[in-house]
């Protein structure tokens, strides 16, 4: 009878063991396994083996590429240090280590992204004699950054930072600036980590000669206010991507200049002057750029030269301060940047047609011709503040616009019973119009108009922000108070007139405006909150109070 019970309670003890581990292990981490290469899912069968420091096997689970969200690689009992190994048939042993911080009940499972695998090399196989020529590798991928070598890219000599980023491979930069890495948009395009004149990134592609560049990182990057409250990227989950651009060792200390000027024919002219100079503390740099011709002309995603839409002659006249201070022991950082802008665009259209009537043909002219002008003074300014091992962050934000603008826009056409005889075209529309119209053009006349407008104004904008950040304690969660402003003024004035072929005056019309705009104050509150969901921090409680003058 003992013997019997004894059986039993071993029978009982086996079964109930696993029952016991599998309650144990209540924490996940999840993730996807690519190919290095080519950058796709692997859909053979993995085996991820997850082991302590000591090289302790704690679990091993076969990994199959999932079609929905659940990407399990491994299950462990508690927070730790953690070594995964991953294993497949055809590639090569990959090892990551890595903490892992999990709270019960609040992170439950960490999700470590991307695992690159590379393939095996084929065996190898006796070849003849060989010229073996070395060549400058492109791309690679360490860890969760992407790096290219700026120097494995051959540029045309004086070429900027926007021709090198069209060519890197998976990288398109469109016309306004904005750059994509394989169809994802890029938030932020810094210089050796740091912002670059802030909001402008087309300044730094623009006007940062290539020839300075050592390597571009793209990679995901916490926010300011998440750096500074101390947040690893396992609890901040997915990020924005950046772009850092890093210079070479003999760039980014010290300073140094690029200037470029050219000089056409019919006068048109163009010149660009570039200086940057750094310490370890501070940043300040400078620029001036200055053409009249093709003024918006820009590089496509092949990196070919484009020029502007319209085909007009416009005059750019371009030039911007940029700063940067920070604290050694990184306690607050200052950076701000001013920029002046000037653009005149004139455009003209000429046609001649011909409509054909059986009582008589009509030969018609006509001309339109518009200029713009326009004068742009930005301002903004950070002062960020980072208290160390204060769970603390303060930013403050102004920002200033100011813009003055005037247009003229003129029209001329008429029509004529006969055929006119023009040395250039237009020669009969500028003589009817003029002071001593010629009697033949006046004689032969079935209509005409001339129509004149003159547009002009100016506007003002101010305001900013003020943020404050507190991470409580030993916790993932945190409170954010928000306060702002915004005041916007502007004035602007229209005229139009019109005449006909005898002088009269058809159409006057004046239209004014002066008027400021809605002033508006807001003051915001948050409470972020780390949920159980693999660390995704929520919003749970919000409110925004604002007042302002009515409209």
């Amino acid at each position: 009878m003992s013997t019997i019970i004894k059986c039993i309670w071993g029978i009982l003890l086996l079964v109930a063991l696993p029952v016991q581990t599998a309650k144990a292990q209540k924490f996940a981490i999840s993730g996807s396994i690519k190919e290095y290469f080519t950058y796709n899912r692997i859909n053979d069968t993995v085996w991820v083996t997850t082991m302590t420091v000591d090289s302790t096997v704690v679990d091993r689970l076969a990994y199959v590429a999932p079609s929905g969200p659940m990407r399990i690689f491994a299950r462990v009992n508690k927070s730790g240090t953690y070594i995964l190994k991953f294993s497949a048939e055809g590639f090569i042993d990959t090892y990551i280590k890595k903490h892992f911080a999990f709270r019960s009940h609040r992170m439950e499972y960490i999700d470590i992204g991307d695992v690159f695998m590379q393939k095996c090399p084929r065996k190898e196989i006796q070849l003849g004699e060989a010229t073996v020529k070395a060549t400058k590798q492109m791309m690679v991928m360490k860890g969760d950054t992407l790096v290219y070598n700026a120097d494995a890219f051959q540029l045309a000599e004086g070429s900027m930072l926007d021709k090198l980023i069209a060519m890197l491979p998976g990288v398109e930069l469109k016309k306004d600036g904005v750059i994509t890495e394989n169809g994802r948009r890029v938030d932020r395009l810094l210089v050796n980590g740091e912002d670059f004149f802030t909001g402008s990134p087309k300044v730094a592609l623009e006007n940062l000669p290539a020839y300075t560049v050592d390597k571009v990182k793209v990679y995901e990057r916490m926010n300011d206010r998440d750096r500074a409250l101390g947040y690893t990227k396992e609890e901040v989950g997915k990020q924005p991507l950046a772009m850092d651009v890093q210079l070479k060792k003999q760039y980014s200390m010290g300073g140094f200049a690029n200037v470029g000027g050219a000089y056409g024919t019919d006068g048109h002219y163009g010149a660009r002057l570039f200086a940057l100079r750094f310490t370890r503390q501070s940043r300040i740099g400078a620029y001036a750029n200055i053409n009249d011709f093709m003024g918006g002309s820009y590089y496509d995603s092949n990196g070919n030269w484009q020029t502007a839409s319209g085909g007009s002659m416009a005059t750019t006249k371009d030039a911007g301060l940029y700063y940067l201070i920070n604290d050694r022991r990184q306690r607050f950082e200052v950076d701000g940047n001013t920029r002046f802008w000037y653009h005149k665009d004139p455009t003209e259209s000429k046609t001649s047609t011909t409509t054909f009537f059986d009582s008589g043909d009509v030969f018609s002219r006509s001309r339109q011709r518009s200029v713009a002008h326009e004068l742009v003074a930005d301002a903004a300014f950070n002062i960020r503040i980072t208290p160390p091992e204060k769970n603390l962050y303060l930013n403050l934000n102004p920002q200033f616009n100011y813009k003055n603008y005037d247009r003229t826009d003129g029209s001329k056409t008429a029509d004529w019973n006969s055929a006119l005889t023009e040395r250039y075209m237009g020669e009969a529309l500028d003589s009817l119009f003029g002071p001593d119209a010629a009697s033949h053009l006046r004689e032969n006349l079935i209509s005409s108009l001339e129509t004149n407008s003159l547009a002009k104004g100016h506007s003002f904008r101010g305001g900013g922000t003020l943020q404050g950040s507190w991470r409580v304690p030993n916790s993932p969660d945190a409170v954010d108070l928000v306060a702002g402003g915004t005041y916007n003024y502007m004035a602007d004035r229209t005229h139009r007139a019109s005449t006909s072929k005898n002088g009269s005056d058809a159409n006057p019309q004046d239209e004014v405006r002066n008027a400021p705009l809605p002033w508006k104050f807001y003051l915001s509150t948050t409470v972020d909150v780390c949920t159980a969901a693999g660390g995704t921090r929520t919003a749970v409680s919000t409110r925004t109070t604002s007042f302002g003058a009515p409209r």
